[in-house]
């Protein structure tokens, strides 16, 4: 009987220690820029969190027309459990630059 308890005890331990671990899920819905590819810029990013609150990292990437990364920007935003926000860039963009593209992650301090 001591042996189930023991691993019962161990069982509920696990649980709790591994549901500390949870992180962020984002995922980037959607990327528009304001203006033209081209000088100042106002780029918005709309970022969902499927996971738990913490910590995210947005990057901004813009390219020229041979796919060679320009410009990158980088921003860590606290998001809540479950939060879709947008966040605004405002940017100064290499004038060679021909599209963007971001990307969301769990981020880690």
């Amino acid at each position: 009987m001591e042996r189930r308890q023991l691993l019962a005890a161990t069982a509920a331990a696990t649980a709790v220690g591994l549901a500390g671990c949870s992180k962020p899920e984002p995922t980037v819905e959607s990327v528009t820029a304001e203006d033209e590819l081209m000088g100042s810029t106002e780029i918005t990013v709309t970022v969902q969190n499927s996971g738990a609150a913490g910590e995210v990292d947005i990057v901004i990437k813009t390219y020229d027309d041979q796919d060679t990364v320009l410009d990158e920007f980088t921003r860590q935003i606290a998001m809540k459990e479950g939060e879709r926000r947008e966040e605004t860039f405002n940017v100064e963009i290499n004038d060679e630059a021909s599209r963007i593209d971001a990307e969301a992650s769990a981020g880690y301090i």
